[in-house]
């Protein structure tokens, strides 16, 4: 009599036989987000600190340059409102319009509480960079060097040149 001294038959481990399919799904799955991802544009932000834009109005025989302009240039005047933890507070602003683009700008400081005077004077020394040189449409002042509160009364009274100073 023969004996049989072989391993007994082994079935597949059910782990094993699943292992090659999600590796291949997750591969793929890589490679499909490493190209999207390459796809995308970084957001980046760039400030300008350039104290004027230069506008010129030469025209090439084959581009077309319109320049519409629908604000008055002159010198205008506001006062912009905003809520403190202190209570309502107020900015004065000028500022002097030539085609659309603000090409000067003061502040007049007119908070009472003394953390909203501080931080009016912040705004005040900081704001320019970003106001000079640029097209009224385009500004929307956020937080500017740790001020919040004060870019939102600087954004109401550009909002109020905008409207006096339409053409």
């Amino acid at each position: 009599m023969e004996e049989n001294h072989s391993e007994p038959e082994s079935k597949p481990d059910q782990k094993n036989s699943n292992f090659l399919p999600m590796a291949v799904v997750f591969v793929i799955a890589a490679i499909a987000i490493g190209v999207y991802l390459s796809q995308q544009k970084p957001a980046t932000h760039t400030t300008n600190t350039s104290p004027a834009i230069e506008i010129t109005n030469e025209k090439s025989s084959d581009t077309v340059d319109t320049v519409v302009n629908t604000y008055k240039d002159g010198d205008y005047e506001a006062l912009g409102q905003y809520t403190t933890p202190g209570g309502q507070s107020e900015i004065g602003l000028r500022i002097k319009l030539e085609k659309g683009i603000i090409i000067d700008s003061s502040v007049e400081i007119r908070a009472n509480d003394p953390p909203s005077r501080r931080f009016q004077q912040e705004f005040a020394k900081n704001y320019k960079q970003f106001v000079i040189g640029k097209k009224i449409d385009d500004l929307n002042l956020t937080k500017v060097a740790g001020s919040s509160l004060t870019p939102k009364g600087f954004n109401e009274a550009i909002a109020k040149i905008k409207a006096e100073a339409k053409s």
